[in-house]
């Protein structure tokens, strides 16, 4: 079904939260996805602000929404949803927290891993380059192409040596 009510001027108005919940809680699909579209963004923010780690934030967002939803028939008041879907993030941000606390120092979190099987892969495809068309690629018009921490000390070099003439 539509998620927005047609108004005598044929306009269609959003549902209001407390029609949108109680859709949610009969097991409408479309109420559901509407919820975790108003509330994704203000939940996102919130598990970041406690969390400090956007990855972590995303998964304890994601928790939280399959709490809520699970236990809808539990919220009495269908205006509260709001204050009792923050305390809800809140309480996944505090045992995404716990869980941290809990791993083996040196260990790393499912995201960190994952990013470090992907350099690993870059890596391995570098070194699967012969090292003459690595030295190839490294040159442009017969130069040496400067990495980042190279033009960053030529640019330092530049600055200290301007600041040195301004003062003489």
């Amino acid at each position: 079904g539509s998620l927005c009510q047609r108004s005598h001027r044929k306009r269609t108005v959003p549902l209001g939260l407390g029609e949108l919940v109680g859709r949610a809680r009969r097991g409408d699909a479309a109420a559901v996805e509407e919820i975790v579209k108003r509330f994704h963004g203000s939940a996102l923010a919130l598990a970041a602000a406690l969390l400090g780690d956007p990855h972590e934030a995303e998964d304890a967002v994601q928790e939280a929404f399959v709490v809520a939803i699970g236990r809808l028939g539990e919220l009495r008041e269908p205006a509260a949803f709001p204050g009792w879907f923050r305390q809800i993030v809140r309480s996944a941000a505090g045992r995404m927290v716990r869980r941290s606390r809990h791993r083996v120092p040196g260990t790393l979190s499912e995201g960190e891993a994952n990013y470090m099987r992907q350099l690993s892969e870059i890596a391995k495809n570098i070194l699967k380059v012969p090292s003459k068309d690595l030295r190839r690629a490294c040159h442009r018009d017969g130069r040496h192409v400067l990495t980042v921490d190279a033009q960053q000390r030529k640019q330092r070099t530049r600055h200290r040596s301007g600041r040195a003439a301004a003062a003489a």
